[in-house]
């Protein structure tokens, strides 16, 4: 998540993936352990500066990836001559083939909301957690089903999937970059809308390598199962009541790495 950051800001500044790429390695390592030690740091700050961070982050990217299907379905109708991919939406294509393949590829919707267990910590922080919680995830569950439905559909009126199957690696890597810089052409406005993907995408990177820092630290450290086995010196909070040994050690293991 911190490279990811830094690449986020990278397409922000440049405006492509080349220039990210020419960076010499350990730079960009050394940058990346820059993000790191910021993001333990806001770690160490409490509930309230993460609780801030994470909403901003989760808010921005639910909004560009929204405004992006709007967008893009209203595209040919604002501007008819620009190069669209033809779909066939016949019901005889949407129909898969029940076969083995078919079958294994479902195992992608385990990580659509992959990640999602991280938040468990944070339940008894929730209002009402026996309602509100489960709410959340229903939620959660219902936004990456409307993004990953209508998302598709909208993509696959943008690239064609050859292409991408061609080139995989790289549409993995840069296809949200590139997805924004080709709708802000179908709209006449530049590299604007890929430039707010970036600076969001950015912050949502940043939030999530907070959000992995404090909430593994929490399942462990404030597990009343566990204090026997845990040094008491981890055990300490600060007046945050963060665990501040015990990102410490994190920093101190990620170092190794």
């Amino acid at each position: 998540k911190g490279s990811g950051s830094l690449k986020a800001l990278s397409w922000a500044v440049f405006r492509n993936a080349e220039v990210y790429d020419t960076f010499p390695t350990m730079a960009v390592q050394l940058a990346t352990l820059g993000v790191f030690l910021g993001g333990c740091f806001i770690a160490s700050k409490g509930l309230n500066p993460l609780k801030k961070l994470l909403s901003l982050a989760g808010t921005s990217m639910f909004v560009m990836s929204i405004l992006y299907i709007i967008m893009m379905l209203a595209a040919p109708a604002i501007n008819p001559g620009a190069d669209y991919v033809t779909m066939d939406l016949s019901f005889k294509n949407l129909i898969p083939n029940f076969n083995v393949a078919y079958f294994t590829s479902l195992s992608i919707l385990v990580f659509a909301v992959g990640g999602c267990e991280k938040i468990s910590p944070y339940v008894n922080k929730v209002e009402n957690p026996s309602k509100g919680f489960p709410k959340g995830m229903i939620a959660l569950a219902g936004m990456v089903v409307v993004c990953a439905i209508l998302g598709t559909v909208a993509m696959g009126m943008m690239f064609d999937p050859a292409e991408v199957n061609a080139n995989f690696d790289a549409y993995a890597a840069n296809g949200g970059y590139w997805a924004f810089q080709k709708l802000g052409e179908y709209y006449h406005i530049g590299d604007t809308l890929m430039i707010i993907y970036a600076l969001c995408n950015t912050i949502s990177q940043f939030a999530i390598l907070v959000l992995s820092i404090d909430a593994p630290l929490r399942m462990l450290l404030d597990n009343e199962h566990t204090h026997q086995f845990i040094p008491s010196a981890l055990q300490k909070k600060n007046k945050f009541g963060v665990h501040s040994n015990g990102i410490l050690l994190v920093l101190a293991l990620a170092s190794l790495f």
